[in-house]
């Protein structure tokens, strides 16, 4: 696996880092395989409580980007519902952006060694925060969009987490969420499936990349937001 380490003090390289599978066979050691993590999901109809005002500018758009898709996920309510998040409306709309940032990581919980990612880009799709177990919550959402089941690099998920970890109270739990939006070539549908994954304290102990696991998954289906018959 390769893992991008940012660059280095008067250095405007980048650098990058291997790390060995511990069994050569399984990649979920380092990946989010959706074949396996949502292979026995069962489908569930989402019908969203909201106004047709909030959702009318989705049906404009024939193609709408990972960015788009993940807002309709949150303007809907889909999202909300799928992660049990405590809320009689749509949640307001997600911070999404990248930056420059310092932190220190394991590559394998077996490994004795710790990584710095020093000053390089981190990418976060999408961040919100929703009141679950009467407890406010924050979401850090990594979205994709494809016809088919890929993967997902889990590092994808623990950057961003690690990237904020400064700048999030200790008191606020930080849930790593992963977002696949199939669409549908025959029908108008998008099909959502959602991993809710570990929750992740970069402030209390040295977070290995490994460690990440999924703890629950929702497969959701919104209709009629899909005209693109190309994709």
């Amino acid at each position: 696996m390769v893992f991008r380490l940012g660059s280095r003090p008067n250095d405007n390289n980048t650098y990058f880092a291997l790390a060995a599978l511990s069994n050569k066979d399984d990649w979920s050691e380092y990946f989010l395989i959706d074949k396996i993590i949502f292979k026995d999901t069962q489908p569930e109809i989402f019908l969203p409580n909201v106004s047709i005002r909030q959702l009318f500018a989705f049906n404009l758009l024939s193609n709408l980007t990972e960015n788009s898709l993940i807002n309709l996920a949150i303007s809907s309510g889909l999202l909300a519902n799928a992660l049990n998040i405590e809320t009689s409306e749509s949640l307001a709309a997600s911070a999404s952006g990248q930056g420059i940032f310092s932190f220190e990581f394991k590559p394998n919980s077996q490994s004795e060694l710790i990584w710095n990612h020093y000053k390089g880009q981190v990418e976060i799709d999408a961040l919100f925060v929703g009141r679950r177990n009467s407890q406010e919550t924050l979401f850090v959402v990594e979205a994709k969009t494809s016809s088919s089941f890929q993967s997902l690099a889990k590092h994808k998920l623990v950057y961003p987490v690690l990237a904020l970890r400064s700048k999030v109270p200790g008191y606020i739990p930080m849930i790593p969420v992963y977002v696949r939006a199939i669409k549908s070539k025959s029908r108008q549908e998008i099909s959502f499936y959602i991993a809710e994954c570990t929750p992740l304290d970069a402030r209390k102990e040295t977070i290995s990349i490994n460690k990440l696991d999924v703890v629950s998954v929702k497969h959701l289906v919104l209709m009629g937001f899909n005209n693109d018959q190309s994709f």
